[in-house]
C-alpha cells in the first residue's frame, strides 16, 4: 500500500505553519512527547495541544497531497 505519509519529510522554511505549530509538530513527532508535556511547554491545555496538532497535520496534508 506504500509508505505512510510523514509530515516531517515536508518541514521546511516554505511551509506556511506558524512557528508554534511547527514546534508542536516537531515535539510530537520527533521528540514523541505526550500532549500533556507539549501543552506545558507551549502554555496550552492538553486538549488544545492535540487539536492544534491535528489542524497542523491537516494543513500539511493539503499542501502536499
Amino acid at each position: 500500500a506504500g509508505k505512510p505519509w510523514n509530515p516531517l519529510e515536508h518541514l521546511d522554511p516554505d511551509i506556511t505553519l506558524s512557528a508554534e505549530d511547527r514546534l508542536l509538530v516537531i515535539l510530537r513527532l520527533y521528540e514523541e512527547l505526550p500532549y500533556a508535556e507539549i501543552a506545558r511547554i507551549l502554555g496550552l491545555s492538553a486538549h488544545a495541544a492535540q487539536k492544534r496538532y491535528q489542524r497542523a497535520l491537516a494543513k500539511l496534508r493539503t499542501q502536499f497531497t
